[in-house]
């Protein structure tokens, strides 16, 4: 039996140990200080909190507002999905024996575990009272957020009295650090298995949240399509964020989608000047942490109005990691690039798009690539980091744009004349899916003859190829003359 007894004196610090037990003495202040501050490490404190006698209401008291404040840094690095996500009560502390278990030796493994299965009763119900003291939701030994979270956190009294005991303590906490990490190695705890890792006690609505470094070596990458020749399609194919790749045993593909900041930077090929862009109410979210819960918030919500996405497996929202069930089919821009099947990849375009914008919703980025057609006909959403509710039909009509500008740039040279009259005749069943009265369809018309349009566009046609500039303008004029409009259209 190991316990850790509490003792007055500065000086009082030792190990006694017998064939029954190993009893450490630690100073209080010392313990506290630990408490307040880590600065031995959390190891005092920890050990007093699992294996402590008697029970000190001060120390538990301090040390549950000290894990508090680490549980608020991790609700604030999941913010994005704040009511997305659920802390088990338990995993602020075990978060440090884990830690400990990895670098000081089988005492905390041992403890690890032990705080796994049992908890302790004092201090889960002091973390319980002040996370609610501190806006949390607690709900059968789990934490939740309901709001976006702000880091105000008060610890006057804490750092007052840490200030008085580390005025008494500062030439000594060297001199014990070196003992009791000694005195630790010298604990023979019961043996143990490896504790499960912390994130263990974090839940998600979908998925499981896991470090993406504990699992990539068990990862292959797996090569893109190869029926898709050409450098633009290579180009297009690098700059996607989502790459996929098979567990090794199994066998099994998934997508692996990693939300860096490089990915932010695929809008300069739409458009160098993000202000135009602006100029319409289009905000392209370039925060990883926004994007990336952005799109698992509505992998999610899209299923639930029975629009198809890939599953969420595994998140790192560390990282800002995600990896994704694999759709077997084929991407839209298949379809597109090898120029057969135009038609068909606009009117699947055209209804799978009309089925977002009757929720509210608009994709903002439509490329061809993130819309894929299952092995069964399915058609599967994909990419939805930039998806947000329509603010105005002008932004639907942007959803249509990028889709036909990205039609225009990987179409082959062959198609590009009929290209604008298969947008002319298909948009009708886009209309005809919407459930808007014809104002605000008009409104939409209307929007392919916003003089903003084209510039967005005209660099990067211009570079590649001044026909298909020509070809996405003629796009927007067939689509701008409907119901009456201008037939000049934009340019």
């Amino acid at each position: 039996m190991i316990r850790v007894f509490l003792t007055e004196k500065i000086t009082d610090f030792k190990s006694i140990r017998n064939k029954r037990s190993f009893s450490i003495y630690i100073p209080k202040q010392l313990i506290l200080i630990d408490c307040i501050f880590k600065t031995l490490g959390y190891r005092a404190c920890s050990l007093y909190l699992l294996l402590g006698e008697p029970r000190d209401e001060e120390i538990i008291a301090s040390a549950s507002r000290s894990l508090i404040r680490d549980l608020i840094w991790e609700f604030s690095i999941l913010s994005g999905g704040h009511d997305l996500i659920r802390i088990g009560v338990r995993y602020p502390l075990y978060k440090n024996l884990y830690k400990l278990g990895s670098s000081d030796g089988s005492i905390y493994r041992y403890l690890a575990n032990n705080y796994f299965e049992n908890g302790k009763a004092d201090i889960d119900i002091a973390l319980c009272l002040n996370a609610e003291r501190y806006g949390f939701k607690v709900k059968d030994g789990w934490i939740l957020r309901e709001r976006p979270i702000r880091i105000t956190i008060y610890m006057k009294t804490d750092w007052i009295k840490a200030a008085k005991v580390m005025k008494n303590l500062r030439r000594s906490i060297d001199e014990f650090f070196n003992p009791l990490t000694k005195m630790l190695k010298e604990i023979e705890a019961p043996a143990t298995q490896e504790p499960p890792p912390p994130e263990i006690l974090i839940e998600v609505l979908e998925g499981r949240v896991i470090r993406f470094d504990n699992v990539k070596e068990r990862l292959t990458r797996i090569s893109g399509n190869k029926t898709i020749e050409g450098a633009l399609s290579k180009i297009l194919e690098a700059i996607s964020t989502s790459k996929i790749y098979a567990e090794k045993e199994s066998g099994v593909k998934m997508v692996v989608k990693r939300f860096s900041e490089y990915a932010s930077t695929k809008w300069i090929l739409i458009s160098p000047t993000v202000d135009l862009i602006t100029l319409i109410g289009i905000r392209p979210k370039a925060l990883p942490s926004t994007r990336f819960w952005n799109e698992y918030r509505y992998s999610i919500e899209l299923r639930k109005y029975g629009i198809n996405t890939p599953r969420i497996l595994y998140i790192d929202p560390w990282s800002f990691t995600m990896i994704k069930e694999y759709i077997e089919g084929v991407p839209l821009s298949e379809y597109i690039v090898k120029g057969e099947d135009l038609e068909k990849a606009v009117e699947i375009f055209l209804r799978s798009i009309a089925d977002i914008h009757s929720k509210g919703l608009c994709m903002i980025d439509t490329k061809p690539d993130n819309f894929i057609v299952s092995r069964d006909g399915v058609i599967y959403y994909v990419d939805l980091e930039q998806i947000e509710r329509c603010r105005k039909p002008a932004h639907m009509a942007w959803d249509i744009a990028v889709f036909s500008y990205f039609t225009s740039l990987e179409a082959p040279s062959r198609s590009l004349e009929k290209i604008p009259g298969i947008f002319r005749e298909k948009i009708e069943i886009y209309l005809e899916n919407l459930p808007y009265d014809e104002k605000v369809k008009k409104s939409i018309l209307k929007g392919f003859s916003d003089p903003r349009f084209v510039p967005i566009f005209l660099l990067s046609l211009s570079i590649v190829n001044p026909i298909k500039l020509k070809t996405l303008i003629d796009i927007f004029k067939k689509l701008s003359s409907i119901n009456g409009f201008s037939e000049t259209g934009p340019g």
